[in-house]
């Protein structure tokens, strides 16, 4: 049997060196785990809902004689590797230094992560597998191996190589770097992309690499059914409320204000209108804005979301910087708004892979942030079947976007790797 090697190529968000102790991050996070050390922190976490942790569980379910790692650099707060098991996956994190090219991007570099990962390179049972397609680390790991006789995987999360930011922001000091993220392409045996823009891009690019369009997706029994009366009989919501719903971070990168600026001018056409915005924090750029303008703010807790999206009647990811709408796919947040058949207006929509009828049926691609208010008007006053439970939007999207079956694909192309 063989081993997959998966790594997470960012290091963990800012926000638990807000944190001294562990325990008061778990009280507010608890899907993690932890190593108390003696370093400039004092502890190290091992995150559950990590990319890379959280699609391995879902490969030990359906394989479990895999043998499966968990990788990540983890910046310069410690010096050592430490290591834990978590649910039979042994986690690794890794000192990493990082070197910020004003204008142009960060260089990542873990020397230590480079010396075992030569190790587990020479071995033709390992396939690794890099989460994050374009983090600068991935071209310092591969262009420092020789020979690679295990197989790599790439696979795109989010965000563009850089070629596409000197194209789209005009920076052409970023081709630069370009050349050495190119260069380590020629190492890899699978490029798995969510954005559909990309896929085209890599195709046409490098036809001798491999390119496939997937999504890992979500878990449909994370989110059961629920009718939208029980949802809103649970969260207090009247019948006869008309409700649009954006889950997320409250900031301009979702382009936040656009949606609270449309709502403020629906609720003079729309009798009983409301906004909910869910899963952000106190602090985010737009939190006051929302409370001043009259929006039901939720703030981030760790519990489901699953009632919230079974009570509205319309979802919302207006994204407006180009960037995020070619590079950032479909989305988790639309996925999980469909799995209660909730329809989704998005600028990123045109990454869904089905066919054009199912896309009509599941949503409407936003393709200028000026048409939204003229789309909700619609749909709120003149489409009330489209809002219907009715429409049965979570086959479609299950279909296309299980974890179970996508996880299977997974494995097909792992053992097809490995046989070669």
């Amino acid at each position: 049997m063989y081993k997959i090697i998966k790594i997470l190529t960012h290091e963990p968000q800012e926000i638990i060196y807000q944190y001294e102790e562990p325990e008061e991050y778990i009280k507010r996070f608890p899907e993690t785990e932890y190593l108390k050390v003696t370093e400039k922190i004092k502890w190290v976490g091992f995150f559950k809902d990590d990319f890379h942790h959280k699609f391995a569980s879902y490969i030990l379910k359906i394989s479990p004689d895999i043998k499966i790692e968990c990788w990540r650099h983890y910046g310069s707060s410690i010096k050592n590797i430490y290591q834990k098991e978590i649910d039979g996956i042994l986690h690794k994190v890794f000192p990493s230094n990082s070197i910020r090219l004003k204008k142009i991007c960060t260089l990542q570099m873990s020397k230590l992560m480079l010396e075992e990962l030569k190790k587990e390179i020479s071995n033709e049972n390992v396939i690794i597998h890099f989460y994050g397609s374009n983090d600068f680390i991935i071209s310092y790991l591969l262009n420092r191996i020789k020979p690679i006789n295990s197989p790599i995987i790439l696979q795109h999360l989010g965000w563009s190589f850089l070629y596409f930011e000197a194209k789209y922001y005009k920076n052409y000091l970023k081709l630069l770097p370009w050349i050495y993220q190119k260069r380590a392409l020629k190492f890899v045996d699978l490029y798995l992309t969510a954005s559909k823009i990309e896929e085209k891009f890599m195709k046409s690019r490098f036809t001798n690499l491999r390119v496939e369009y997937f999504y890992n997706g979500i878990d449909f029994f994370m989110f059961p059914p629920i009718t939208k009366s029980q949802a809103r009989y649970i969260l207090n919501i009247p019948e006869d409320d008309r409700i649009i719903l954006y889950v997320g971070r409250y900031n301009s990168t979702k382009n936040v204000k656009d949606i609270i600026d449309v709502f403020i001018r629906l609720r003079t056409s729309v009798p009983n209108l409301r906004l909910f915005l869910v899963g952000g924090y106190e602090n985010d750029e737009y939190y006051h804005y929302a409370l001043r303008n009259g929006a039901d703010v939720v703030l981030r807790k760790d519990q489901p979301l699953n009632n919230y999206y079974a009570a509205a009647d319309v979802y919302v990811l207006p994204i407006k910087d180009k960037m995020h709408q070619d590079f950032a796919g479909f989305g988790t947040a639309p996925l999980e708004a469909l799995a209660y058949n909730l329809p989704v207006v998005s600028a990123n929509l045109k990454h869904f892979n089905g066919t054009d009828e199912e896309l009509n049926i599941i949503g409407i691609q936003l393709n200028d942030i000026n048409d939204l208010y003229s789309i909700l008007l619609n749909l709120l006053i003149n489409n009330g079947h489209y809002l219907s439970n009715n429409i049965n939007r979570r086959e479609i999207v299950k279909k296309h976007f299980n974890i179970y079956e996508n996880s299977k694909k997974l494995i097909e192309y792992y053992k097809t790797l490995i046989s070669k």
